[in-house]
This record gives structure tokens, C-alpha cells and sequence, in this order.
């Protein structure tokens, strides 16, 4: 659940990674996540040590999702079931963090 000020409302975000491995997309519904050049995410896989991970806008400018990248640890984390825990920075509701708990590990093809 990401918690936002008005006009927006409470979002849950959610963690997509593309099956062929290329990429991990944050979205959410509402609301804008700040990425680019000034705006990273800070990344704790499971119990390990927390790192920065970069947060690319899309090709078509939208505010409300972003790639996180380098992909590979995101994937590896999913693989093994452990939780992803993100920080991130939203427009006018500052640093928020959400965790995304696979109930299973997950299977690519």
C-alpha cells in the first residue's frame, strides 16, 4: 500500500516482471513516482543488505510506473520466494515503502 495526500488516493503498487527476464516495472494505479537521474530506489532483498537500484521513467513519460533496474537481483529474489522490499519517492507524499511477498517462489517459462 503506498499512502498518498489529496487529490490521490491509497494505491497498492504493484511489481511486474516481464517473463523473458528483461525487465521489473513498478506501477501503481495512481499518484507519481519520481525516477531519473536524481531519484533511485532503495532495494532490500530478503534479509540481505538494503542497495540502491536505479528507477527509469518509460519511453512515454508516465509518472505512475518506472523500471527498476539492474532487473537480474529482482528476478533472482522472485525465483527464491524472498520478499522485495522498495523505497521509493512519490510527488508531494515523499519516501514510501512497500514490500511485495511472493506466497511461493516463482516460475518463469
Amino acid at each position: 500500500m503506498v499512502h498518498l495526500n489529496a487529490p490521490y488516493e491509497d494505491v497498492f503498487a504493484r511489481l511486474c516482471l516481464r517473463t523473458d527476464g528483461a525487465a521489473v516495472i513498478m506501477l501503481r494505479g495512481d499518484g507519481q513516482l519520481l525516477s531519473g537521474d536524481e531519484h533511485d530506489a532503495i532495494v532490500r532483498i530478503g534479509s540481505g543488505q538494503a542497495r540502491r537500484f536505479a528507477l527509469e521513467q518509460p519511453a512515454d513519460y508516465s509518472t505512475n510506473k518506472a523500471f527498476i533496474e539492474p532487473a537480474g537481483p529482482l528476478f533472482a529474489a522472485a525465483k527464491s520466494g524472498k520478499p522485495i522490499t522498495i523505497e521509493a519517492t512519490y510527488y508531494e507524499a515523499g519516501d514510501q515503502t512497500t514490500t511485495f511477498s511472493p506466497s511461493e517462489a516463482l516460475k518463469f517459462k
